[in-house]
């Protein structure tokens, strides 16, 4: 489980980072402005909704200590901790915890990184949709059987 769930927290930063490099350049593009202002919106959700997951598991984390407008430097932080957690931590471990609602809930570290990674893959494929409804062309690809490192990851020889 654990060598899974740091694949995934890898390709989960590997696909955010390769859709901030094409967002950094869409703007010239017919519609690139209108994919850059609703971007922006959902990549900063996808990487705060990160940190406010952290805080709830590691609680002495103070979420002031990354900045949280330089979205390249908050995607490696956030991916570095939560690496370090997956590594360190019983993923079995049962969190309590109150939605930002009120409402109390529960779950295993495991789930939680499973949400904050399927999490990201929700939003960067609304990314997607988006340049397809834009009209705008040469969107990224990042579904995970692109990333690289997951035959390595998960010990499968090509």
């Amino acid at each position: 489980m654990r060598e899974v769930l740091l694949s995934l927290k890898q390709y989960d930063a590997w696909a955010t980072q390769v859709w901030l490099d094409y967002l950094a350049n869409v703007a010239t593009q017919s519609n690139g402005s209108q994919l850059s202002a609703k971007a922006e919106k959902w990549v900063r959700h996808s990487l705060v909704a990160q940190v406010t997951w952290y805080e709830r598991v590691c609680p002495e984390f103070l979420a002031d200590s990354v900045n949280m407008e330089d979205f390249a430097a908050l995607n490696a932080r956030m991916n570095d901790l939560w690496v370090a957690l997956i590594e360190s931590r019983d993923l079995t471990s049962v969190l309590r915890y109150n939605r930002l609602n009120g409402e109390p809930q529960q779950k295993s570290l495991a789930q939680i990184v499973l949400h904050v990674c399927n999490h990201g893959t929700y939003h960067r494929g609304q990314l997607r949709a988006l340049c397809e409804e834009l009209g705008i062309s040469g969107w990224p690809d990042t579904d995970v059987i692109y990333f690289e490192k997951m035959d390595a990851i998960l010990g499968i020889d090509n």
